[in-house]
């Protein structure tokens, strides 16, 4: 394989990338009204939510350091809540644009931007990674503990 430092921090920041995408692709959903209790809002959200079995998700963040500038990540579209299944387009400029994000029976697919397909043995557009397997790389544990999954968000 090789690629030497660099390429193994360019990989390892693209599994911190895609690790915060997938934690607020689990995380985020929206309402329509606000209601005046904010955490009654929230609790109603949740369960419109899970009755309907689908949401459209959206986020907006920039992660790194404290003190630092930081990386933006956004992106948006659906997700099946009952499968869990979501087809995310997620936009992060420091990697080159857009990239296609599928969650599908537990495995995460991202189809890289052309800037990072040489970062994939073979120069395949896609990339896969369990979503255990991911847990286990940027947290060191199961997500299990945490209890929240897209089937059963709170």
């Amino acid at each position: 394989m090789g690629g030497g430092v660099g390429a193994g921090r360019r990989r390892a920041g693209v599994v911190g990338v895609l690790a915060v995408v997938i934690a607020v692709v689990l995380g985020a959903c929206s309402s329509g009204a606000p209601a005046e209790d904010p955490v009654a809002a929230v609790r109603g959200a949740v369960v419109a939510t899970r009755t309907a079995g689908t949401a459209q998700i959206a986020f907006s963040s920039t992660t790194g350091p404290p003190g630092q500038p930081g990386v933006e990540i956004s992106g948006s579209g659906p997700a099946d809540l009952a499968a869990p299944a979501a087809d995310v387009v997620v936009t992060v400029p420091m990697l080159g644009g857009s990239t296609r994000v599928l969650l599908v029976a537990g495995t995460l697919y991202a189809q890289l931007p052309p800037t990072l397909v040489g970062l994939v043995p073979g120069g395949r557009p896609w990339a896969s990674i369990s979503l255990q397997q991911l847990s286990s790389q940027a947290l060191g544990a199961s997500l299990g503990p945490f209890g929240g999954a897209p089937g059963n968000p709170l």
